[in-house]
């Protein structure tokens, strides 16, 4: 297990994390990943502060298992980096039982999931707490026959 310093977040008066905070971490974990920070997505859970003194007991026992060589070892399914975002966000009461049980350990599809129930998702492409869903790039459409402008074989 890893740990990294991280810049402390600045908070808005809406109560969420400012942009500026956003980009400072995404550079920090984009650099200590090697990854570009626009490749960074963060999903934010407001807790309550016992639930945060929950949160950050797991994860010093976490660590304190990982220093001893007891933890379990990563698995690429199972017991990943969701599995851990899981079971930290479980802990915190940010996730009920039934959506820690029924949430994806494949981080991508896990990050998809998890945004629909944060309180503010920021990714590369929008920095804001509250980014506009990208435009896809369409160029095909399906026609049916006598529509105008269709070529229907």
């Amino acid at each position: 297990m890893q740990t990294l310093s991280l810049p402390n977040v600045q908070f808005g008066s809406n109560g969420l994390a400012t942009s500026a905070s956003w980009n400072a971490l995404a550079n920090v974990i984009g650099s200590f990943e090697h990854q570009d920070p626009a490749s960074i997505n963060f999903a934010y859970f407001k807790t309550s502060e016992a639930d945060t003194l929950a949160l950050d007991s797991f994860l010093r026992s976490k660590r304190q298992a990982s220093n001893q060589g007891s933890l379990f070892p990563y698995l690429g399914l199972g017991n990943n980096c969701a599995d851990f975002c899981i079971n930290g966000l479980s802990t915190a009461h940010a996730l009920s039982s039934e959506q820690a049980a029924n949430a994806s350990v494949i981080p991508n599809i896990l990050f998809f999931e998890l945004s629909r129930l944060a309180n503010a998702v920021s990714t590369g492409q929008s920095r804001a707490n509250d980014p506009k869903k990208r435009k896809e790039d369409v160029t095909e459409r399906i026609c049916y026959e006598g529509q105008a402008g269709c070529k229907v074989p």
